[in-house]
């Protein structure tokens, strides 16, 4: 099947099992569009099931396929361990994001305390404080989305000049304003701490492109 039509599917109504193929058919070649519809999907559905594998798909998109699963999926008592795992990737990430960009003010928006600040989401996200823990890594993400395209301006610009530059960047902004913009839409601490986790895991994943030049300030 056409990868738009499988697209078209995730916003009609079907079987579970057929949102379900189709998202992870779209994520899998990573159509990054697939977003737009897989998110409000996740947000609506009740079945644990439905949103988990919606959640995959998201995290397929965000990073490599296959490589959230074992985040969402694993051992209760091991929570707290893939969270570390989490933490410390983003951390890593971003220190080679940072080795990258030019040594000058407007990249170092990015790093004056980001190990603090991530610190601070661990401790949130461990105190099931997870409203809070999306508004945080909201933060991040802002601040690495500024210090990659060397602007700070608002919301809907940087967005723009993200996607335009960097697809993966811009899905990862696009993905934590949208969240941020949705937490107050639910009491559901499930789905928040889902959302949180892959903001989470969007840092630890993203690497920035070996074609610099699409990120000389205009």
């Amino acid at each position: 099947m056409p990868i738009r039509r499988l697209i078209s599917l995730l916003g009609e109504q079907h079987h579970e099992r057929v949102i379900v193929s189709g998202a992870e058919a779209v994520s899998e070649h990573g159509i990054v569009e697939a977003a737009w519809e897989i998110l409000p999907r996740m947000h609506s559905t009740k079945n644990p099931v439905l949103r988990r594998q919606l959640a995959i798909a998201i995290g397929n998109l965000l990073g490599r396929p296959g490589e959230f699963y074992p985040y969402l999926t694993g051992e209760r008592a091991q929570e707290g361990r893939r969270l570390g795992t989490l933490v410390r990737r983003a951390r890593r990430a971003m220190a080679a994001v940072r080795r990258r960009l030019p040594r000058d003010t407007k990249a170092n928006i990015l790093w004056n305390d980001l190990g603090d600040e991530l610190g601070r989401v661990r401790g949130l996200m461990e105190g099931q404080s997870y409203r809070a823990a999306i508004e945080a890594l909201y933060g991040i993400v802002r601040r690495l989305v500024a210090a990659v395209t060397g602007r700070e301006t608002t919301d809907e610009t940087a967005l723009e000049y993200a996607i335009l530059r960097d697809t993966r960047l811009g899905l990862g902004f696009w993905f934590v304003i949208e969240v941020k913009r949705r937490m107050g839409e639910t009491a559901d601490a499930e789905l928040l701490h889902t959302d949180a986790l892959l903001a989470l895991y969007f840092l630890g994943a993203y690497r920035l492109p070996r074609e610099r030049d699409a990120f000389d300030a205009e």
